[in-house]
């Protein structure tokens, strides 16, 4: 799979959307272990061109959607 081609083929998509999208179809879908997620530099995802409220919220959904989908 050519990520650059998948994440290009999405463009019309909002970014936080997006990631969700590859987080969940990608990511997911190509391992059977856990996935963590870090996050360095948390104060430059403020100056960035997207709601950062959207981008923490898609992270607390990916946690708290474990419940309902474990995997």
């Amino acid at each position: 799979m050519n990520v650059r081609t998948w994440w290009r083929d999405r463009e019309h998509l909002p970014p936080v959307v997006r990631l969700n999208e590859f987080i969940e179809q990608v990511l997911l879908a190509s391992s059977d272990r856990n996935i963590v997620i870090f996050i360095d530099e948390i104060d430059s995802i403020l100056s960035l061109n997207f709601s950062s409220d959207d981008f923490f919220a898609m992270l607390r959904g990916c946690y708290n959607k474990r419940a309902e989908n474990p995997e």
